[in-house]
């Protein structure tokens, strides 16, 4: 059997992936926590995210033009 994306001579060019994670956190131990420690999980969450999908950006935008310089060969 042949691998999937090899086998695949061309694509759709839509930019529908999925990149996704998730964190969990019980609310009475939410609730619990001091405000100012709920702000600074709240602003690192944040942070993260913004990170998350930046790198998620430029690795499907690796790929793509990885994609592109391979069609370009064939």
């Amino acid at each position: 059997m042949q691998p999937f994306n090899p086998a695949r001579h061309s694509r759709s060019g839509t930019t529908a992936t999925y990149h996704g994670y998730v964190v969990i956190a019980n609310k009475r131990f939410w609730d619990g926590l001091p405000p100012n420690i709920r702000q600074a999980l709240t602003g690192a969450l944040k942070e993260t995210t913004a990170y998350f999908y930046a790198m998620a950006k430029q690795e499907d935008d690796e790929a793509l033009e990885a994609h592109h310089c391979e069609s370009r060969r064939r």
